[in-house]
């Protein structure tokens, strides 16, 4: 028996997400919600879960909802519990600690471009289940947006030039050697630290190349892009491919 769950619009207006409310550990462990679970990411593309337990074990049981989970490449970063939840990264910023940059008047830490996750590495990533442990009391926002809604409310002119494109990326988060992606009133005030060993696992990735337009099983078409990331473009035709990351 389905477990009970309720869904609502993400926000009225938006052409894609929803709210999930009710998802408990029993609930990922239901056949029915868990099909459920996958038809709504597939139609709306961001789902937000509201009143569920915190806990890093009921992340890792949605995210597997979705699919099994994927190791980070980069060995160096921090890990929540590297044998208990292999792929599960500690992302963290310390006050002081990270990069520092300035967009017209305001400066902001930590700042990136928008970008869908893993660009960097040779196949795209399905989806990523994210949860915020500390919400700083000022700023710290996050956007998100869906694939299929980016493709939809590009110019049409826009779309005429990448359809058929394949964008090149490489793992590059620092500030100063991004090609793409900055605001013409950018600039940096603080760069970022660079782990010990990060440079090397870089070192090892190969470059990776996604379609910038492409087509789902559902026949819809969606756009993705990873400005920081990406170096450059090619006119190469790219194949059908069924995987987005929605970011």
């Amino acid at each position: 028996m389905m477990t009970e769950i309720s869904v609502s619009p993400l926000k009225e207006g938006l052409p894609f997400g929803r709210r999930v409310r009710g998802v408990t550990m029993a609930a990922t462990e239901d056949a029915q919600t868990r099909d459920t679970l996958k038809n709504l990411f597939v139609e709306h593309g961001v789902l937000l879960f509201e009143d569920m337990d915190p806990s890093d074990a009921l992340q890792v049981a949605v995210s597997n909802v979705f699919g099994p989970l994927k190791e980070h490449p980069v060995k160096n970063l921090s890990r929540v519990d590297a044998d208990a939840y292999p792929g599960v990264v500690k992302i963290h910023s310390p006050g002081g600690s990270g990069g520092l940059v300035s967009i017209g008047t305001k400066q902001l830490s930590h700042w990136l471009p928008w970008h869908f996750d893993h660009a960097y590495n040779d196949e795209l990533n399905y989806a990523g289940v994210l949860r915020a442990t500390e919400i700083v009391p000022e700023g710290g926002l996050t956007g998100f947006t869906d694939g299929v809604a980016l493709y939809e409310a590009f110019p049409k002119d826009l779309l005429a030039k990448i359809e058929g494109k394949t964008i090149i990326y490489t793992l590059n988060v620092q500030y100063e050697t991004m090609r793409f992606g900055k605001p013409d009133d950018f600039a940096v005030l603080r760069s970022k630290p660079v782990p010990a060993g990060f440079a090397d696992d870089v070192a090892r990735m190969p470059r990776a190349l996604h379609p910038a337009v492409w087509t789902r099983d559902t026949g819809r078409r969606c756009s993705t892009s990873a400005r920081g990331c990406a170096r450059a473009s090619s006119a190469w035709k790219t194949p059908r491919v069924t995987p987005c990351s929605r970011r």
